[in-house]
């Protein structure tokens, strides 16, 4: 088993500090979505064209790599210029994933556009995934469709990837989105995603949608012990990522509480001597 967190969790970080704590709390894998408060990928001086080999080298230097370069790409637009905008960001985020020998891009379903219906918006979504797959297989990237927004549900992320049916795209299972929303078991969602699966985001929460408030793991209501169990069961040999969302919910715990926390709670629930 293998854990993650995501930038998410201290967004106002620069570099050498979300390395510091990788390090320090013994993770194997970064999730870069902020850097320096941006989260853009044009934007970053990291992941300039200039500066990109040097940000991979002391990441791996450190004996850390990236499991993900996070877009916030959508697939759903039924407005052709916009959706042909975010496929060639994709397409930028796959090619600086390269360059940081990251295993995924993380893109978003997202939304039913007006007018328009689920069936649609499906089959909208898996025709840029489509495009993308190809693409990311050649550069050794795959891009992972979060479970979000309104296809939290299993069974539309699985019937996307049935159209789409390619070695390139996956799924990133954002295990509180299914059950928060959704009200899907753990074992529901593993059996829709099991064969298309690259890795999980675990984020605790308490309450029903849309008071539900973030808490750290294990002080929310989510049982994620019985996912952990069912992981074990299955032989999973994946990675585990903390997503705790400081930079939407500035009411979260602070990253100095908050990435500690997960690590030493999830080694916990796997009875992981760190």
């Amino acid at each position: 088993m293998k854990f993650s967190f995501s930038t998410l969790a201290c967004p106002s970080w620069d570099l050498d500090r979300i390395i510091e704590y990788g390090v320090k709390y013994a993770y194997h894998y970064l999730e870069l979505r902020f850097i320096n408060n941006v989260c853009e990928l044009e934007k970053m001086p990291e992941l300039s064209p200039k500066n990109i080999f040097q940000t991979l080298q002391k990441i791996k230097r450190a004996g850390l790599e990236v499991v993900s370069l996070d877009s916030s790409v959508h697939l759903h637009s039924d407005n052709d210029a916009d959706w042909n905008k975010n496929l060639e960001q994709a397409k930028q985020y796959i090619d600086a994933a390269q360059i940081l020998e990251a295993k995924y891009i993380r893109v978003f379903p997202n939304q039913i556009p007006h007018g328009k219906d689920r069936e649609w918006t499906l089959k909208r979504i898996a025709q840029g995934l489509t495009e993308l797959g190809p693409l990311a297989i050649r550069k050794g990237v795959r891009v992972a469709l979060e479970t979000h927004g309104d296809f939290c549900d299993t069974v539309s992320i699985r019937k996307i990837m049935e159209q789409v049916n390619h070695a390139g795209v996956g799924v990133l299972w954002d295990a509180h989105h299914p059950y928060r929303f959704c009200k899907e078991d753990f074992s529901t969602s593993y059996m829709n995603l099991k064969k298309y699966l690259c890795f999980i985001h675990l984020k605790d929460s308490r309450g029903e949608p849309p008071q539900h408030r973030l808490h750290l793991l294990g002080e929310g209501d989510i049982p994620f012990r019985n996912l952990c169990r069912l992981l074990k069961e299955n032989d999973y040999e994946g990675v585990l990522g903390e997503e705790f969302e400081k930079a939407w919910h500035p009411y979260a715990a602070e990253p100095e509480i908050g990435i500690p926390h997960f690590i030493r709670t999830i080694r916990s629930y796997f009875s992981i001597n760190q």
